[in-house]
């Protein structure tokens, strides 16, 4: 990664950061036995807090088994596995259902991260 992207990644990071308390996250709706949340752990999930989305929204696991957080009162729950879901100060940005690959998940997830 070139110096300068470097540097604007560093600067969506400080321009996105929520400065409220309840800063932004992404919540993974997932089950242990889920093949495809299964697929997305090994994948990408032991990656994604250390890259520039991961910083921004920091990756959180739900289960759509056990009672919903508190702090997602305002987001409607998910009924099935992988929903991934951008919440920002306890506020839904949006959603996406489904994981088949990194690249898929990415285009899925960047648009969602622009509108922070």
């Amino acid at each position: 990664m070139t110096g300068l992207l470097r540097a604007a990644f560093a600067a969506v990071v400080v321009l996105c950061a929520a400065p409220a308390s309840r800063a932004a996250e992404l919540v993974m709706v997932e089950m242990r036995a889920c093949t495809y949340c299964a697929k997305f752990r090994n994948d990408v999930a032991p990656s994604y807090n250390s890259t520039a989305a991961g910083q921004v929204a920091p990756l959180r696991s739900v289960s759509p088994l056990k009672k919903w957080p508190a702090d997602l009162a305002g987001v409607r729950r998910a009924p099935y596995t992988p929903v991934f879901i951008l919440v920002d100060e306890g506020r839904e940005i949006g959603r996406f259902a489904g994981y088949t690959d990194p690249d898929a998940f990415w285009a899925k997830l960047n648009p969602l991260l622009a509108a922070l």
